[in-house]
């Protein structure tokens, strides 16, 4: 179910937030992701998961990728990007997903700061997509960028199977936090660049 559509504000999101105990952060790599796992985390007292494998065994070890996503971790914040495909697999009480909402030309531009694109999106990202979606196989195909593949599927597809409550959040929001960086000063924007740090962050595997 979705919580409310659009026009979100950083208290009253960490005010609904508060009400789970797992929150899955999602949606196209280089939306906000990364920092809007850590900032929750921080402010919430929870813990951070992230996949304890680098790129080249998480994309050839699927069950324990799957394992990983689907355990029973309480007070744990997931930063899953690459599970989105695996949102609406999702089930049980108390869990939130929360989907970022970046403007495309943004993520797009991000992306191709550190080459993610060229290297991730044919070989890792579409490919799960193809499998999660065989039906779609000629829609999925034709996306040549990660960003509107996700996000069609999601809009399309994935909000119609959600078996757990979701939201999607504006990227804007993160202006409204205390570590947000202005565009200006990120360099390949990652957790080392976040003021607002966990309490504890720990990676589950």
């Amino acid at each position: 179910m979705e919580i409310k559509p659009r026009l979100w504000f950083w208290k009253e999101l960490l005010n609904v937030a508060d009400k789970y105990d797992i929150i899955y952060v999602s949606g196209p790599q280089r939306s906000g992701t990364r920092y809007t796992t850590y900032t929750l985390g921080h402010k919430m007292g929870f813990e951070v998961a992230t996949f304890p494998m680098d790129r080249s065994q998480y994309v050839k070890d699927k069950v324990r990728t799957t394992k990983w996503f689907f355990q029973e971790q309480y007070k744990t914040i997931l930063h899953c990007t690459a599970e989105s495909h695996l949102l609406h697999k999702l089930d049980g009480k108390e869990k939130l997903v929360i989907w970022m909402d970046r403007d495309e030309k943004d993520v797009n531009a991000s992306e191709e700061r550190i080459n993610w694109h060229s290297k991730c999106f044919e070989s890792e990202e579409k490919p799960k997509y193809l499998e999660m979606f065989p039906e779609h196989e000629e829609k999925i195909k034709s996306f040549k960028r990660n960003h509107p593949m996700k996000t069609w599927v999601w809009n399309n597809i994935q909000k119609d199977l959600m078996k757990v409550d979701y939201l999607e959040l504006p990227y804007e929001t993160l202006e409204q936090t205390d570590g947000y960086v202005i565009k200006e000063k990120r360099v390949n924007f990652h957790s080392s660049q976040i003021t607002d740090k966990p309490i504890v962050t720990k990676v589950h595997g």
